[in-house]
Formats: C-alpha cells, sequence, structure tokens
C-alpha cells in the first residue's frame, strides 16, 4: 500500500529549537525526527531557512492563549531568505532555494494547541506563497 500524503511535498523543515536550548540538549528532536522521514521519503531537510532567535520558557504548563504569546515573534527567516520576494520581482536568481510556491512539511516532536508550528509558518511566509502539511509523533490535550 502506497501512502500519499508526501505526494508533492518538496522539503522538510523542523521547527527549530534556540541554539541555547539545542546546546544544553545537544540535539533537536525535531531535527532528528526529520532525518528519519527523510530516510524514507528521500525529502530533502532545511534547517538554514528560519531559526529560532529566543526560547522564553517552556510551553508544558501554559493554557492556549499563553502558549501563543510565549512563541510570538520568536522565529525569524535567514537573512538570505528576507529578501527573496525582492531578488523575484527584479528578475534576478537567488542564490538559494526559492521559497515562493513550495510545499514543505513542518515537523514538531510534540503538538498541543499548534501555536509554535503557527509562529513558524507565519514567519515562513514572509518569503512568500507556500503550503505547508505538518506532523508531529506526539498530540497532548492542553
Amino acid at each position: 500500500m502506497r501512502v500519499h500524503f508526501f505526494d508533492g511535498i518538496d522539503g522538510i523543515i523542523p521547527i527549530p529549537l534556540a541554539r541555547s536550548r539545542q546546546k544544553e540538549r545537544g540535539y533537536n528532536q525535531s531535527e532528528e525526527i526529520a532525518k528519519g522521514i527523510a530516510v524514507l521519503t528521500h525529502l530533502p531537510i532545511y534547517t538554514d531557512i528560519v531559526r529560532r532567535t529566543s526560547f522564553k520558557e517552556s510551553q508544558t504548563h501554559k493554557n492556549r492563549w499563553q502558549r501563543q504569546q510565549n512563541v510570538e515573534q520568536v522565529f525569524e527567516l535567514a537573512p538570505k531568505y528576507k529578501t527573496e520576494l525582492a531578488c523575484s520581482s527584479a528578475k534576478e536568481s537567488p542564490s538559494h532555494l526559492s521559497l515562493d510556491g513550495k510545499h514543505f512539511l513542518i515537523i514538531d516532536d510534540v503538538c498541543t494547541t499548534g501555536a509554535t508550528v503557527n509562529a513558524c509558518c507565519q514567519e515562513l511566509m514572509k518569503a512568500g506563497k507556500m503550503k505547508f502539511s505538518f506532523t508531529s509523533v506526539g498530540w497532548t490535550k492542553e
């Protein structure tokens, strides 16, 4: 039986961790999940498109509203993608992956309200129109 979930997806973007959080853990669990999916799907993993600029505090004991506030403006596009729209309108050829029109699989380790994924996707959309699919290995109740 063939699974069609991954059809049409151009690449995988794991939810990034703040540098301090990744240094503390030694790895990014979302990136590790992405590596496993990439082995099966042969999709490229992009860890340089969006980054997390800060880690305010854990989402664990927050309600839906607090989770949303906790992740507002903690992601930013890498500098080379901030000028993507200007390059494409000037008919210049960017020296990196064009994000406009792409379909990305966003991976988070655990999802509760989707606030983190939503915040990340909102930042990504600043580089153009794109489509997102999402997967997680864990779901929790609020």
